[in-house]
């Protein structure tokens, strides 16, 4: 098998490695599923981390799922199960897949239609309540939201096909809510461009299904690239694509559950608070975003629905630009910093060969200075590696540091480093809207509610080095609430799981800005009223009153 052409298939190789963890109790996917995974974050070290697979869900309003859930970390096992290849070949699948992309293949059938719901018949299964979508952090979240979502949408000017995760939360049977991550994604892209025509945008959301489309999805890549044709030069062969039932969009023919249906270019909507990171890190607090409206629903008889909690980024994307496109064989390998610390992701170690030059060790960390206004037309995805990682601290490590080794890179910081010397900060404007240590939040809002209007200034951030203390405020811990961890913890035992070594933090927890809207919104969530929520903020809704943004800037050849 070249790769796994569906989830059960993935599920099966995880079982068979000893990966996955079946639970057959009644479980509440409200307030019950996520906090697992979260003790085992905090609980257990990395090499013994699992994927969890729900069998006999429910939720807090008393109704019961025909549906199991599959939750694990969204990269749970790919280095050496989810890509079927050994570890040190993930790196070069991935590169293969960008030199020789394969385009999908169409297909006239396909498992995920096995069932359609569409027209009078939407919503004859309780649309979005007909999947037990899980609550990722509750106590926090004002409710379900979709972590392991890959939004599909095509760029009206080209027609190439954008795939992405971006988090998606339940707002009614057949209404969802998006967070577009910033003005340079594919995604949001495409919405501009569609409302300057005056039109909603079409849009697919794929739930499981063959896990090599999600691994792509999550690496940022180029806006002209189909995320699915790397996904065929990453396995040698075409995906499997089938036309959807109500849009002019082709989606993986073996996977579980998509939602078809349309943006509005019209209005936006409060969408989160949510947590972006890692277990530790801080709630993403709510902004306005576009919303969606589902037309059509088509799933397999048996699907399995796909959630996640946090994941990891990929290495060998990284390695491409610095080695490939940035012509640097002196770098032997380029990943964020392997630990499950809170805001590990932060930081990106890169190992080069012994004895490389220092010239060419500056040139490296070079690459991650941000474009000046004049060349953002070039490829900037290609040539500054740093507008594709939410990074913070890039640090250049010699061939005998295993840059897998959080306290080997901490080792080579304290012995081979003289911050005076040895250290540049790189200042910019950020697109992306997550990190609490941008702005206080009470001035976040403003620029979050802003963020499509053409005359919105960014926050400034830098790279290298930031005073990283509290200095106001910040949103709750991103994690469930301590009650609902503690109920996590005796399922957990009660299940016989390993026995546990709890590292702090290992529940949420306030840190001085929590509204009582959003505290409002928690409550009922986890009580299954997350849909008066959703109503509430109907109610809400503001008219988009500014013109369409171009990114890059319109003019600019």
């Amino acid at each position: 098998m070249a790769y796994y052409k569906g989830l059960r298939d993935y599920i099966a190789a995880l079982e068979k490695a000893g990966k996955l963890v079946t639970i057959n109790s009644p479980m509440n996917k409200d307030t019950e599923l996520s906090p697992m995974l979260y003790l085992q974050d905090r609980g257990l070290p990395a090499s013994e981390h699992k994927a969890f697979l729900f069998t006999n869900v429910h939720d807090s309003r008393g109704n019961k799922y025909d549906k199991s859930v599959f939750y694990a970390a969204l990269r749970t096992g790919f280095d050496t199960i989810g890509l079927n290849c050994a570890p040190e070949e993930v790196s070069e699948r991935l590169i293969n897949g960008h030199k020789n992309p394969v385009p999908p293949r169409l297909v006239e059938t396909a498992p995920v239609q096995e069932e359609v719901h569409t027209g009078a018949a939407l919503l004859e299964h309780g649309g979005m309540d007909e999947f037990p979508v899980p609550i990722t952090h509750p106590g926090w979240d004002g409710g379900p939201i979709m972590a392991a979502s890959c939004w599909m949408t095509k760029d009206l000017d080209s027609g190439v096909r954008n795939v992405g995760v971006y988090r998606s939360h339940v707002y009614a049977p057949d209404r969802l809510g998006i967070h577009m991550a910033g003005p340079h994604r594919g995604i949001q892209i495409h919405w501009q461009k569609c409302r300057e025509k005056g039109i909603p945008m079409q849009a697919a959301l794929v739930i499981g299904g063959p896990p090599i489309y999600v691994y792509v999805a999550t690496d940022s890549l180029p806006n002209d690239y189909d995320e699915l044709a790397v996904a065929g030069g990453m396995v040698g062969e075409p995906i499997d694509v089938v036309k959807c039932k109500t849009i002019d969009m082709e989606v993986p023919a073996n996977a579980d559950v998509v939602f078809e249906g349309e943006f509005t270019t019209e209005e936006l909507e409060l969408e989160g608070p949510h947590g972006e990171g890692g277990a530790g890190e801080y709630l993403s607090m709510g902004d306005m975003q576009p919303y969606f409206k589902i037309k059509c629903i088509t799933h397999r008889k048996d699907a399995i629905w796909y959630a996640t909690a946090r994941g990891g980024p990929s290495r060998g994307l990284l390695l491409n630009r610095l080695r490939n496109d940035l012509d640097m064989p002196h770098v032997l390998e380029a990943s964020h910093l392997s630990s499950t610390a809170p805001g590990s992701l932060s930081v990106i170690a890169i190992k080069v060969k012994e004895g490389t030059d220092q010239k060419e060790v500056w040139r490296t960390l070079d690459a991650f200075r941000e474009p000046t206004p004049e060349e953002e037309d070039e490829d900037i995805f290609a040539v500054y590696p740093g507008k594709q990682v939410a990074t913070i601290y890039i640090i250049a490590v010699d061939e005998d540091v295993d840059i897998r080794d959080k306290d080997m890179v901490w080792w080579a910081l304290s012995t081979r480093c003289q911050p005076h010397r040895d250290t540049r900060i790189v200042t910019y404007r950020t697109k992306d809207l997550k990190l609490a240590s941008f702005l206080p939040e009470t001035e976040m809002k403003d620029v979050k509610d802003n963020q499509f209007r053409p005359d919105v200034v960014f926050p400034e951030a830098s790279r290298l080095l930031i005073n990283a203390t509290h200095k106001w405020p910040y949103p709750p811990v991103c994690m469930p609430r301590k009650d609902f961890m503690e109920r996590g913890l005796e399922l957990w035992e009660k299940e016989g799981l390993p026995k546990l070594n709890l590292r702090h933090p290992w529940h949420g927890y306030e840190l001085g800005y929590w509204p009582q809207e959003f505290a409002e919104d928690a409550e009922r969530a986890v009580r299954g009223q997350y849909y008066e929520t959703g109503e509430r903020r109907h109610q809400k809704r503001v008219k988009i009153d500014f013109p369409p943004v171009h990114y890059p800037p319109k003019g600019k050849k």
